[in-house]
């Protein structure tokens, strides 16, 4: 579904294909979809729900998770169509050390396989260093989720290690890799992503 309520000024980053915003109520419509379209998926993407997801149980999340002040939401939008197809979080957010964590980071389903994760990652890594001004970004992913952590490493993230057997899923144990990018290493990075990816400023 397309947007057109938003305007140039209301920007956070954008690249050649998507451009971000900062999250609206409104927005749960298409995270209750994208996030309900089998419980294994969910169970990748988000310990902090059950399955199905709903509207309100996401809105309630986000209003909670905002009363906060580490937690940032942002929209994705498709640049070429201004359609909403994503979404993704930095929390944890600690201005003291500058650090924060990118979470709940999903592309809607029917925009998977095109090769598309690595510049959506960059979005995610463009919103913790030059709008938050961050110089830490980290991620938890499933040691299993081999997709999301092929997107992860090509987008410039390292692994630091593993927290072994922490979550359960039908009976079955599961683990977390541990990766992260400083602003350091993002900055050196960048002149290839601006040739690859033509990051707009």
């Amino acid at each position: 579904m397309k947007r057109d309520d938003l305007t140039l000024k209301d920007i956070v980053v954008q690249n050649e294909l998507f451009v971000v915003y900062p999250y609206q109520t409104k927005d749960a419509r298409f995270l209750a979809e994208w996030m309900s379209v089998s419980q294994l998926d969910l169970f990748y993407l988000s310990s902090s729900f059950t399955f199905p997801v709903s509207e309100d149980t996401f809105n309630d999340y986000v209003a909670k998770a905002s009363s906060e002040e580490g937690h940032r939401f942002y929209s994705v939008l498709l640049k070429k169509s201004n359609e909403h197809i994503g979404h993704f979080e930095i929390k944890n957010i600690n201005m003291r050390h500058n650090i924060g964590t990118g979470a709940h980071i999903v592309l809607d389903p029917k925009y998977r396989k095109k090769g598309w994760g690595k510049p959506f990652v960059h979005l995610v890594s463009e919103a913790g260093f030059e709008a938050l001004n961050l110089d830490r970004l980290s991620l938890s992913v499933h040691t299993e989720n081999l997709s999301a952590i092929a997107a992860y490493i090509r987008a410039g993230y390292r692994f630091e290690g593993t927290i072994r057997d922490v979550l359960t899923f039908e009976d079955k144990r599961f683990s977390l890799y541990q990766l992260s990018l400083l602003k350091t290493e993002w900055q050196e990075m960048r002149p290839l992503q601006f040739k690859n990816d033509k990051f707009i400023k």
